[in-house]
C-alpha cells in the first residue's frame, strides 16, 4: 500500500502528527510519503496540484491519501484533474473544507468553482473534524462530508488537529487508517 500525506497551509512534513503517522504505518508492505508542498505560506492551487501530480501520479487501488486542512481541497482538485479510470483504496480528509474561509482569503483560489466536489465518486472516503476547530468551521467539514457522501467522524475537543492542539499522535486517524488498510478489495 502507498500512503500519501498532504499537509495544509503553513505546514510542513515534520509538523503535527505527520511524523508519527509515517513511523506508525511504514512497514515492509506499506510506504508512507509525507509530501512537501511548495510555498506553504503562500500556496497556489496550480503549484500544489502540479506537485500532487508529480508526487502521487495516477492513484490505484493500492493508494491511500490522507490530507489535512488546505491539503483536502488541494487533493480533491488534483483527483478531479485526473483522466477517468483512476481509483483509490481510500481518502481520509482531516479538518477539510471546500468553501471560502473568511479569515483566509489567500486560499480562495482553492475553493473557487468547486462544483466538481459534488460529482466526485470516492468509494471509501472519511472526513474527520473536531467540534471546536477555530480555523475551519466544523460545519464546513460536515458540508464537505455530505457533498462527498463520506463518513463523518467528529472528535470532541480536537481543535484543528495541529501540534498546538496536542496532536503529535492521532488515535482516531490510527483507527480509521488501520481499518482501511485491513479492508480487502
Amino acid at each position: 500500500m502507498k500512503i500519501f500525506v498532504v499537509h495544509g497551509y503553513q505546514a510542513s512534513p515534520g509538523e503535527h502528527w505527520f511524523p508519527w503517522l509515517k513511523s506508525r504505518f511504514t512497514t515492509a508492505q506499506d510506504s508512507v510519503t509525507v509530501l512537501k508542498l511548495p510555498t506553504p505560506n503562500e500556496p497556489t492551487e496550480s503549484g500544489w496540484t502540479a506537485e500532487l501530480h508529480h508526487s502521487i501520479g495516477r492513484p490505484t487501488h493500492d493508494t491511500v491519501i490522507v490530507a489535512h486542512s488546505l491539503g483536502c481541497i488541494a487533493t480533491l482538485r488534483y483527483l478531479a484533474s485526473l483522466k477517468p479510470g483512476w481509483s483509490l483504496r481510500g481518502l481520509i480528509l482531516v479538518a477539510g473544507f471546500a468553501e471560502p474561509i473568511a479569515s483566509l482569503p489567500l486560499l480562495d483560489p482553492f475553493t473557487a468553482d468547486n462544483g466538481f466536489v459534488d460529482e466526485m465518486v470516492i468509494t471509501r472516503c472519511t472526513v474527520i473534524r473536531s467540534d471546536n476547530d477555530t480555523v475551519v468551521d466544523p460545519a464546513a467539514s460536515a458540508r464537505l462530508a455530505a457533498r462527498l457522501q463520506a463518513t463523518l467522524i467528529t472528535v470532541p475537543g480536537g481543535g484543528h488537529f495541529g501540534s498546538t492542539d496536542g496532536y503529535q499522535r492521532f488515535p482516531e486517524m490510527q483507527q480509521e487508517l488501520s481499518e482501511l488498510l485491513s479492508t480487502k478489495h
